[in-house]
This record gives C-alpha cells, structure tokens and sequence, in this order.
C-alpha cells in the first residue's frame, strides 16, 4: 500500500472516529448526514482501495485499531468487519442519494 492510501485512510479514520464522538454508531451517522454524494463516493473508493489493498488482514486489522479510537473489546464485530459494513452503509446510502 502506498504512502498516499496509508495517509487518506488514517485521515478518514481518525477525523471520525475519535476521542469526540459520543458513539461508534452515532459518529457514522453524523458523517453520512454531513456528507454529500461526492464526498461519499470518494470515501467509499478510498475504503474499497484500503480493503481489496494487498497487505495482510492482520496488516489492515491492526491499522483500523491504531488510527481510531473506538474500544474495541466492546465491539461485537472486529475491525475488518466493521469497516466493511461502514462501506456497506456508505454504498446503501450513495444509492438513496441517486
């Protein structure tokens, strides 16, 4: 993965999923409240890049655990399988914005 990917994926991470939010689900919600279609789409393709990119699960598991602060142990899903349904949400949301 390239220095410019790593960088926009922390960015997207950490500016929304911090310190600040009061909920996982509720920081998500004000994102796609915020976010017009284009922003969306280009989320969505950064996430897709992050996720098809050819480093490890355990690579990219670990990268979403560094770069949010979300407490993982009380999160039903892993990291993976949460930015995943994160890309589904933005894909269910970027079809209801058509």
């Amino acid at each position: 993965m390239n220095e410019e990917l790593k960088e926009q994926m922390h960015q997207f991470l950490y500016s929304n999923w911090n310190l600040s939010m009061d909920s996982v689900e509720e920081a998500l919600n004000e994102l796609i409240q915020d976010y017009g279609r284009a922003s969306l789409h280009c989320d969505l393709e950064l996430m897709e890049k992050f996720l098809s990119s050819g480093e490890t699960d355990e690579w990219k598991t670990h990268f979403i655990m560094e770069n949010t602060d979300i407490y993982w142990p009380n999160m039903e899903d892993s990291p993976l399988e949460w930015l995943n349904g994160v890309k589904l949400r933005f894909e269910h949301e970027l079809a209801n914005k058509s």
